[in-house]
């Protein structure tokens, strides 16, 4: 937090880790660029992996009341993270939100909650929470109700704000407001209780997934596909396994023509799964681009390809994911 009082410090990356193998990007290439040590939370961690997060510097927050009692008995006395299910109100859902509905975290009234703290003398020093894309009245409910809870527990120290900047930031002018709002409320709290709370953000996807470029060669196109109404081109690398969710932007290298005809066009991946199309909504629905005709052979460059959606990478059907590049110093290197 910054106020008039304070100099801003510098910021601070650290990642956070949704299972134990992004861990070696973190603990080993990650220092060599400047990224810290980073949270944990995900189910698929477990109390003997603690010891190992710890001597990196990494404190796992759990996502269900069974974690984080088997965290809290495993290392009875530790500092622990809990992630926290948000009760949004209604005026505040909508299909990219994720409050008591999500099927991670707890909710703060669980009453196992302060049984599993006395019984192991754990410290819950950390309250981390998802709830999908936020507006700005969506962030600053979320932090007065995180705020609520930190005053219950006197040992928070940090509130996770997790991610969601998509939405918060289609009007900035809006979000600089709802951070006005939640700085006035971190103020407010270390008036009122002597404790200053420490704010993490995780934006990660906002920040890499406009950046990378794949780049696919067509293997086959049928054209006037007579129940999707478009062609449908199927090039050498899969948006199911590569970024399911993603909206690109499609680039045809041939050379363009004044007066091209633009055909709608859909984009298939190379898996034989019959929903492997780029672009489409997170539910299923394709939406066609203009595009013109494209033929065997042909390549396309298809943005927002790069760091964010080769983590979140699947190999469905064994196929391999694209070899990757970077071009640093003026020179294309091979990753």
């Amino acid at each position: 937090m910054t106020t008039a009082e304070q100099q801003p410090q510098p910021v601070r990356q650290s990642p956070d880790s949704a299972s134990p193998r992004p861990l070696a990007l973190i603990t080993g290439v990650g220092r060599t660029v400047g990224i810290g040590a980073g949270i944990a939370t995900g189910p698929s961690f477990t109390a003997e992996q603690l010891p190992l997060l710890e001597e990196h510097g990494v404190m796992a927050d759990a996502t269900s009341m069974e974690q984080f009692d088997e965290f809290c008995t495993g290392r009875p006395g530790k500092a622990v993270g809990l992630r926290l299910r948000v009760p949004l109100p209604k005026s505040l859902h909508n299909i990219a939100t994720f409050g008591s509905g999500s099927r991670f975290g707890a909710f703060a009234t669980d009453a196992r909650l302060k049984e599993i703290l006395d019984r192991t003398g754990c410290r819950l020093t950390r309250l981390h929470t998802h709830t999908g894309q936020m507006s700005p009245q969506h962030l600053t409910y979320k932090a007065r109700y995180l705020l609520a809870v930190a005053e219950a527990y006197p040992s928070i120290e940090e509130i996770d704000l997790g991610g969601g900047f998509f939405a918060l930031y289609a009007d900035r002018e809006q979000a600089k407001l709802a951070w006005a709002s939640v700085a006035a409320d971190l103020d407010d709290f270390e008036r009122r209780t002597g404790r200053r709370i420490r704010i993490l953000v995780e934006p990660g996807a906002a920040i890499l997934s406009f950046h990378g470029y794949l780049l696919a060669t067509v293997r086959s196109a049928e054209h006037g596909h007579p129940s999707f109404q478009a062609d449908v081109l199927t090039v050498d690398a899969s948006a199911w396994n590569f970024s399911p969710w993603h909206k690109p932007q499609f680039i045809p290298l041939a050379p363009r023509h004044e007066n091209e005809v633009l055909r709608p066009t859909l984009i298939a991946g190379e898996t034989l799964y019959e929903h492997d199309f780029f672009g489409a909504d997170s539910l299923g629905p394709r939406h066609p681009v203009p595009l013109p005709g494209m033929n065997r052979g042909d390549r396309i460059v298809i943005t927002t390809s790069g760091a964010y959606t080769m983590t979140n990478s699947r190999n469905f059907n064994r196929l391999p994911l694209p070899q990757e590049y970077v071009y640093a110093s003026g020179q294309i290197e091979r990753i």
